[in-house]
């Protein structure tokens, strides 16, 4: 056997043999094939948020041999290989697929045990095995539940709170002008915070509870949350319907027209009338009919029988009321 090292490549090495004294035999020439050099190693990087692994051969690269530990902790070996210009894998494993024009090898955390180690190397034809690559496979959180939402009726406004240690929340809804809109809720160093600023939406940085009011909001409309934990898969959408704010009662107003003092049964508002109707009576009682001397009672006579009538008509509403 004669090794590449002896040789320079793509020379010609020639046989020639003999048995005992016999003559020469003829000559077999073959020429020393060059031996392709060693590539570096192959590129990997692990991908926090997506829990997965990235693979990139060379572009002198034809082969690229993997090896990890599946789901069930067994050792496994698969190998991408370059025919022509297409790269295809030797076996279809689930989670695990390749980009046949570039070769890029993508590994789930399916396929592989959290936190585990892939290995890769690759060649160059008939070149020595490269350095290795090491990388180690993230784990990929758990889905966390659903959001737990509430209503505050009083309020008016919808209450929104994470579960199970999400580090983000999904919050979409309806805007007054009748659009769809999405925020997030992002945990960051232990602060949570809103990633746009709405009038009319709140939150707390301690606990991450989220206010909504009527003012973001269309009322009667759909608002839906869904909770995220650092790389996991977003949870079951929670849902629940913007409620509308009660409207405050105005205490009713005490207007001085009869009308009003017959309809408006307060009795407070009653006896404001009438203490204001006497001291008006008192303020015009002096005032005196021209060139004769005596005083004009008519407009406080007339006022005074719309209060008594008004009072009547009250007490006999009420007689009525007590009856029935």
């Amino acid at each position: 056997m004669i090794s590449y090292i002896a040789v320079q490549p793509q020379s010609d090495v020639i046989e020639t043999e003999f048995k005992g004294n016999s003559d020469e035999s003829a000559k077999r020439q073959i020429e020393m094939q060059a031996k392709e050099l060693t590539l570096e190693a192959p590129d990997v990087s692990a991908n926090e948020e997506n829990a997965t692994v990235v693979v990139m051969p060379k572009d002198e690269s034809t082969k690229l041999e993997l090896q990890y530990t599946d789901a069930k902790g067994q050792l496994k070996i698969i190998i991408a290989t370059k025919n022509g210009e297409t790269w295809t894998l030797n076996k279809d494993v689930t989670g695990i697929t390749i980009d046949s024009q570039t070769g890029q090898v993508t590994i789930s955390y399916v396929a592989v045990q959290p936190e585990s180690e892939i290995v890769a190397t690759e060649v160059k034809g008939n070149s020595d095995i490269s350095l290795a690559s090491k990388v180690m496979m993230p784990r990929k959180e758990i889905t966390p539940q659903s959001p737990s939402l509430n209503i505050d009726n009083k309020k008016g406004i919808v209450i929104i709170k994470s579960n199970n240690g999400s580090t983000e929340l999904k919050i979409k809804y309806t805007n007054q002008q009748g659009r769809i809109i999405t925020i997030s809720a992002n945990k960051i160093n232990q602060l949570w915070r809103l990633n746009q600023r709405i009038k009319g939406i709140k939150i707390d940085p301690l606990t991450g509870e989220v206010i909504i009011s009527e003012l973001a909001v269309l009322k009667e409309s759909i608002i839906s949350v869904k909770a995220i934990k650092g790389n996991s898969d977003e949870s079951k959408e929670a849902r629940i319907k913007m409620p509308i704010k009660p409207i405050r009662k105005e205490q009713p107003d005490c207007d001085l027209k009869a009308n009003n003092l017959i309809n408006n049964k307060n009795d407070n508002c009653i006896d404001d009338i009438i203490e204001f109707k006497n001291k008006k009576l008192k303020l015009n009682s002096n005032k005196q009919l021209p060139e004769t001397g005596e005083i004009d009672n008519s407009r406080n006579t007339i006022l005074f029988s719309i209060i008594t009538l008004g009072l009547a008509f009250i007490q006999k509403s009420r007689k009525k009321e007590s009856k029935s």
